[in-house]
């Protein structure tokens, strides 16, 4: 039985695909009108078979280990919530504090 695994740009999930394979684990991309897009940037539905499901979650555990590796996290801001009816919120990534905006005016982080 085939797994959703999620929709990714093409670029990564080709990336991805790649690694898979070597570890002998085979993933389908696949488009889908609903979730996917095309032009500047294409995303596509990555597929992969239900038997693995073990091999994807330590395969994407570690991708976003390696994502946020040498970076600091503060858990407590990851929870807070960007109200844009607040008189302040507080950014998510850096936990400076700002009127509501697209972007915090601090790190860049988008909120838009």
């Amino acid at each position: 039985m085939k797994l959703y695994l999620g929709v990714m740009e093409l670029q990564d999930a080709k990336r991805i695909q790649a690694e898979l394979k070597n570890s002998e684990v085979n993933v389908e991309l696949r488009h889908n009108d609903e979730t996917c897009t095309r032009g500047c940037t294409i995303r596509v539905e990555m597929w992969g078979e239900e038997k693995n499901l073990e091999l994807f979650q330590e395969f994407f555990f570690k991708e976003q280990a390696r994502h946020v590796e040498g970076l600091e996290i503060d858990p407590n801001l990851i929870n807070e919530v960007f109200d844009p009816t607040s008189e302040e919120v507080v950014c998510q990534a850096c936990g400076f504090k700002f009127k509501p905006a697209a972007q915090c005016p601090d790190c860049g982080l988008s909120y838009a």
